[in-house]
């Protein structure tokens, strides 16, 4: 049930409201944004809800239960506000929304319709559209440890253990030569064998995308020319002599935890104990590693055969 304060109530009774939708937008590096439907700036809550960027919103429909809310938001890319390289680099991912029905003649009289999180941003030419995930959504996300082959630790994290501080598994470079947007060679990284920054973290630390991180796709050492490719494109042009600081990357494969990180005892899948689809589909014969019995022994030395 929301709460209505009773003077709006009065006038939503009395039919003298005069309502807008105000969005409240809380980015994760802690900046708020506000904006309105209105065609004025708006002070609500001491939060200025600006009118230029045209910001929208679909159909609210309100359940009840858990089930998430269909709702998406919509708006302009504007140079002042919302730019198109910050929804590229991230920021809005994840970023909590609040929305709110306000009475533009009396912005102190408000009432919050939903509340949640921002999910799937989609740009167009000239605009966005984002998904608005309620608060019931988290109920869908997986918690606790997954029964998978690979491991599910990230790399660096408490649960790995590993220190990426560590000189084996960090280094600093600057871009080279260029082969497009992705994909560059660059220098001071000689010392480092190939693939160790593969699915590792590079961020920038000069140029126009300073402070931005993005991922690694591939990282090889081929005669001296060290080459990188990132996943994603950076939302503004990198050029040669950029600087940028690597961590370590992982395909967390328990080879890889044991050889490279000597981290064995830390690795968080579960390789070892689930049979590929190779050994399912196997015909179980007398006396060999298809045996029919436990791949693992069943504790009193005993197997069991199958009869050819």
């Amino acid at each position: 049930m929301r709460y209505v304060p009773l003077p709006l109530r009065s006038k939503l009774e009395a039919g003298t409201a005069n309502l807008c939708w105000c969005f409240k937008i809380s980015l994760s590096d802690g900046e708020v944004m506000g904006f309105t439907d209105h065609d004025q700036v708006l002070f609500v809550e001491g939060i200025k809800f600006s009118p230029q960027t045209g910001l929208t919103a679909s159909e609210i429909k309100g359940s009840l239960g858990l089930a998430t809310d269909n709702l998406e938001v919509f708006g302009a890319l504007s140079s002042f506000r919302i730019k198109e390289s910050d929804i590229q680099a991230g920021r809005y991912d994840d970023a909590e929304i609040e929305i709110w029905r306000v009475d533009w003649e009396e912005p102190t009289l408000f009432v919050q319709m939903i509340k949640g999180n921002l999910g799937e941003v989609r740009r167009g030419p000239i605009g966005f559209e984002a998904e608005v995930r309620g608060l019931s959504a988290r109920l869908n996300q997986p918690v606790g440890q997954q029964y998978l082959p690979t491991c599910g630790a990230v790399l660096g994290d408490a649960k790995c253990g590993i220190d990426l501080t560590d000189a084996a598994h960090a280094g600093t470079g600057a871009i080279s030569t260029l082969e497009n947007e992705r994909i560059f060679t660059a220098s001071g990284l000689s010392g480092f064998s190939d693939a160790v920054f593969t699915f590792g973290l590079l961020t920038f630390t000069s140029g126009t995308n300073s402070g931005r991180r993005f991922d690694v796709r591939s990282h090889s050492s081929l005669g001296g020319v060290v080459s990188l490719e990132l996943w994603d494109r950076p939302p503004d042009q990198i050029a040669v002599f950029d600087t940028f600081t690597l961590t370590a990357g992982c395909d967390k494969q328990l080879v890889t935890c044991g050889v490279r990180f000597s981290n064995i005892n830390n690795f968080r899948g579960h390789a070892v104990l689930m049979p590929g689809d190779a050994t399912m589909t196997q015909i179980a014969k007398r006396k060999n590693a298809n045996s029919g019995g436990s791949r693992h022994g069943r504790g009193d030395g005993g197997d069991v055969y199958f009869e050819e």
